[in-house]
């Protein structure tokens, strides 16, 4: 099967930039090792996106979401939807685990 396209939402580009950032004021090389896993993270959804739990929620707007973890960096979890025909690979949000996901996705 051929991998999906994958696309960002603006506020997934955000949280992946705050991250990165975050980690880069201790350790830079960990915060490029991140970006790497995230990337590598994205490319295996692509191939195989009902790979994911169904995040769930009451709200029928986050109706078919799912998560993923961040390859090596577990505490960072991806947040995706697969939409449309063609199917895409829509990336919503990238957050730690440890925020308030449910207060944060609405």
């Amino acid at each position: 099967m051929k991998p999906l396209k994958i696309i960002r939402a603006e506020e997934a580009i955000r949280n992946v930039a705050d991250i990165h950032l975050f980690i880069a004021m201790n350790n830079p090389a960990a915060a490029d090792r991140f970006l790497d896993a995230l990337r590598l993270t994205f490319r295996t959804l692509a191939r195989w996106p009902e790979v994911g739990p169904h995040y769930q929620s009451n709200r029928a707007e986050l109706t078919g979401m799912r998560f993923w973890p961040v390859r090596r960096f577990t505490n960072y979890l991806i947040f995706y939807r697969v939409t449309g025909k063609p199917r895409r690979l829509h990336i919503v949000r990238v957050l730690h685990g440890a925020r308030d996901v449910p207060q944060i996705l609405g």
